[in-house]
């Protein structure tokens, strides 16, 4: 029998075979090393030690979590909620006990209900507003505020009394809050309220 095929075809196999090998090498070494944890547990205590706050922590949550650049040793109260909100994590206080829950539940919880800025409320922290603009419709609003909020978060408008309902983060609820102001205030009044001075005006 014939065996002169067989050659080129070896040949061939040795000359693209160093090319694939050196490929996976590459793409081996640009996997990135692994972001540095600690343990959920030691940090808490470390806050609690700084702040007399008491922690429990969802039997969901995992037991490490990352903390990036931020010595955990020094973690203050708002640096921990931006933790928390980094592993998808959320903090809420139930009963005087501050509950680490994933982030995806936090909608089941009672969260703190503002009508007002709040200045000691940490920006990553989660909280209820509610909104009473005075000319401008709520229900408009809903369609352009709903895309600034995360999949977690909530919004809702009730006709009846043009009330805003807001479940997110402080800072992205301060940030609609402030919207909301401004389209009210370039909002003129109804034209029914407009028509009931006029009339009082002329009598």
């Amino acid at each position: 029998m014939n065996f002169g095929f067989a050659k080129p075809l070896v040949a061939c196999v040795l000359i693209f075979v160093p090319p694939v090998i050196m490929a996976e090498e590459g793409k081996a070494s640009a996997i990135p090393s692994a972001l540095p944890t600690v343990a959920l547990g030691d940090l808490l205590e470390s806050v609690a030690k700084k702040s007399n706050m008491e922690f429990l922590i969802d039997s969901r949550v995992p037991t490490e979590v990352v903390v990036g650049q931020f010595d955990w040793h020094e973690v203050t109260v708002p640096v921990l909620h931006t933790v928390l909100r980094n592993n998808k994590l959320a903090a809420v206080t139930a009963q005087g006990k501050v509950n680490i829950v994933p982030v995806d539940a936090i909608r089941q919880y009672a969260l703190p209900v503002l009508y007002e800025d709040d200045e000691t409320i940490a920006d990553d922290e989660w909280v209820t507003r509610v909104i009473r603009p005075k000319n401008a419709d709520v229900v408009m609003m809903v369609p352009i505020f709903r895309p600034l909020l995360s999949q977690q978060g909530h919004l809702a408008a009730v006709h009846q009394s043009n009330t805003l309902t807001i479940v997110a983060r402080y800072a992205n609820v301060k940030r609609i809050a402030e919207m909301v102001e401004d389209m009210d205030a370039h909002t003129p009044e109804p034209a029914d309220n407009l028509a009931t001075e006029s009339c009082d005006i002329g009598q």
